[in-house]
C-alpha cells in the first residue's frame, strides 16, 4: 500500500513497537478489564494465552471474540491513563493534519492526528500500547503531543477513509497492470467492506468501468468505480485466494477463503464468480466467524410472540421454520433459538452451509457439495447419531423436506429456514416441493416470517415536532 505524506522527524525504527512492549501492554489491558469485572477469570486466562502471539492487538480480540463494546474499553483506558475519552470523533480532519505524524504510526499503528494548535499536536489512541508509542515518539522528537482516548471503530473508520480515497482514485483512471497494486486494491476492497459493516461485496463489470457496490443495511450502495482494464487481474487474484481455476472464464465458480484485514478483523469469505457480457462478475459474502448468537430478547419480539416462540422451542418434537427473503436475518434468528435451548443434556446437531457461528456443546457439520455431503445425505447420517435437536441450514429440495418432516414426527425437534415471503406461503412451498399435506399438519409446530427493519442511529437521531396537529 502506498501512502501520501512524508515521514517527519526521527528515524522510524526508534518508535516502532517491539514484541515485549506489545505483550506487556496487552497484559495490563486484560488485568485492567478483569479488575473492573468487564471480563471473567476464565476469559482472562484465555486472553493471556492469546497475548503471547506475536503482534496481537488485544483490543481487536476483545471486540471481535469476547464481544466487549469498544466504548467500554475506551472508557476503562481513559480512567486508567487520565486522558479524556471521546466516543466518536466528529471533527473534520484534513490531509495536512494526517501528515503531522509518520505514516507508519498512522497507517500501521492507527494513531490518528486530530488537530494542531500552538505547536501542540492532539492525537487519538484506543490502546495502552499506542499511548506508549506516541509518548516515546514525542520524547525522542521533543514534540508536544496531547492524547485523547477514543474507540477503535471511530479511529479506524477515519483512517480507512483516507486510505480509500488514495486507493480508489489511483485505480479509477490508472490503466497500468501492476500485480502488487492489484493485491493492495483487493485487500483494501475487502477491508473497506468490513469497516463499513457490509454483508456482501459486488464487483460488477460494465463497458468502461468496474462498479464496486456494497450491501449495507440490506441496500446496495456504489462506493467507487475503477477502470475495466483491472477486471481480469482482480478476478484472477480472487480465484487464487479461493483456490479456483484461473484459466476458466466461461463457467460459474464458487469458493471460499479466510481474510485478515490490516486492522485485525477475521472474516470467512464466500465467493461466487459468474460470466457476464463485459467479463466475470464476482460477489463476496463476508461472514464473521467470531460472531455470537444473540440473546432471544435482543430479537425485539413482542411479549405475545416471545411466549409463542418460547413454548414451541421447548417442545420435545416438531418442525420450526423461519422464512423470509435473502438477507432478512433468518440464520441469526435460527442461531439465537438454538442457543436459547443449548444444554449439555441434549445432543444438538446442525447441518450448515457454511457454519457462520460456532457454538459450544453442539455438533456442527459443514456442507461440502464437492464430496456429495449435502443437506440430504448429512441428514440421513445424523439420524443415526441419536440427536435430540436438529438444525438444517435450509430446506431446498423434496428429499430434505421429507426427511425433516419425518424426523420431526419421530421424537426430534427440527429447526430450518425456507425462502418464501410469508408464513402461509411456506406451507404452499413445502407442498410444491412434494411434502404431503397430512404430514405437515402433524409435524409443523411454528413458522416465523421475518424482515429486517431499519433503526435510527442513536448517535444522530433527534426529535422533530410535526406542524400537522392531526
Amino acid at each position: 500500500m502506498e501512502f501520501i505524506g512524508k515521514n517527519p522527524g526521527v528515524e522510524l525504527p526508534m518508535v516502532m513497537p517491539n514484541k515485549n512492549s506489545i505483550y506487556e501492554c496487552n497484559i495490563k489491558t486484560i488485568d485492567l478489564l478483569h479488575r473492573n469485572e468487564i471480563i471473567t477469570h476464565k476469559e482472562k486466562i484465555s486472553l493471556n494465552n492469546i497475548s503471547g502471539i506475536e503482534d496481537t492487538d488485544i483490543t481487536t480480540v476483545l471486540i471481535e471474540q469476547n464481544h466487549i463494546e469498544p466504548e467500554i474499553i475506551g472508557e476503562e483506558i481513559s480512567k486508567y491513563t487520565s486522558h479524556t475519552f471521546v466516543q466518536t470523533i466528529t471533527k473534520q480532519i484534513s490531509e495536512n493534519i494526517i501528515k503531522e505524524l509518520p505514516e507508519e504510526l498512522t497507517y500501521t499503528q492507527f494513531i490518528l492526528p486530530i488537530s494542531i494548535e500552538k505547536q501542540s499536536l492532539t492525537v487519538a489512541c484506543y490502546s495502552l500500547h499506542q499511548i506508549q508509542l506516541i509518548q516515546t515518539y514525542s520524547k525522542i522528537n521533543q514534540k508536544k503531543i496531547s492524547i485523547i482516548i477514543s474507540t477503535k471503530n471511530s479511529i479506524v473508520t477515519i483512517i480507512n477513509n483516507f486510505i480509500s480515497q488514495i486507493t480508489y482514485s489511483k485505480h479509477m483512471l490508472d490503466e497500468s497492470k501492476n500485480n502488487s497494486k492489484i493485491i493492495d486494491l483487493v485487500n483494501h476492497l475487502i477491508t473497506d467492506a468490513i469497516i463499513k459493516l457490509s454483508s456482501d461485496i459486488h464487483i460488477h463489470p460494465d463497458k468502461q468501468y468496474i462498479f464496486i457496490r456494497l450491501r449495507i443495511d440490506g441496500e446496495l450502495t456504489t462506493i467507487t468505480q475503477i477502470s475495466i482494464v483491472h477486471l481480469p487481474s482482480i478476478i484472477s487474484r480472487l480465484k487464487i485466494l479461493s483456490n479456483l481455476d484461473i484459466s476458466e472464464t466461461r463457467r460459474p465458480q464458487d469458493g471460499r477463503f479466510i481474510f485478515i484485514s490490516r486492522y485485525g478483523h477475521h472474516r470467512d469469505c464466500r465467493i461466487s464468480i459468474c460470466p457476464s457480457l463485459y467479463g466475470e462478475k464476482s460477489v463476496i459474502r463476508l461472514l464473521n466467524s467470531h460472531q455470537s448468537a444473540m440473546p432471544i430478547r435482543d430479537l425485539n419480539l413482542s411479549d405475545s410472540h416471545y411466549q409463542i416462540i418460547a413454548t414451541a422451542i421447548h417442545k420435545p418434537q416438531g418442525l420450526i421454520l423461519i422464512t423470509g427473503p435473502t438477507g432478512s436475518g433468518k440464520t441469526q434468528t435460527l442461531y439465537t433459538l438454538i442457543n436459547t435451548i443449548n444444554d449439555t443434556r441434549k445432543n444438538i446437531i446442525t447441518i450448515e452451509n457454511p457454519i457462520e457461528i460456532t457454538m459450544e456443546y453442539i455438533h456442527q457439520i459443514n456442507i461440502r457439495n464437492d464430496i456429495n455431503l449435502t443437506f440430504h445425505t448429512a441428514l440421513k447420517s445424523i439420524l443415526r447419531q441419536d440427536p435430540d435437536i436438529i438444525m438444517i441450514g435450509e430446506i431446498r429440495d423434496k428429499e430434505t423436506a421429507t426427511m425433516a418432516i419425518q424426523a420431526s414426527q419421530t421424537g426430534h425437534l427440527v429447526f430450518s429456514t425456507l425462502h418464501s415471503n410469508s408464513s402461509i406461503e411456506s406451507i404452499t412451498r413445502l407442498i410444491n416441493m412434494g411434502a404431503e399435506p397430512y404430514n405437515l399438519s402433524s409435524s409443523l409446530s411454528l413458522i416465523i416470517a421475518q424482515r429486517l427493519v431499519k433503526k435510527i442511529c442513536h448517535h444522530c437521531n433527534r426529535k422533530e415536532h410535526s406542524m400537522n396537529k392531526n
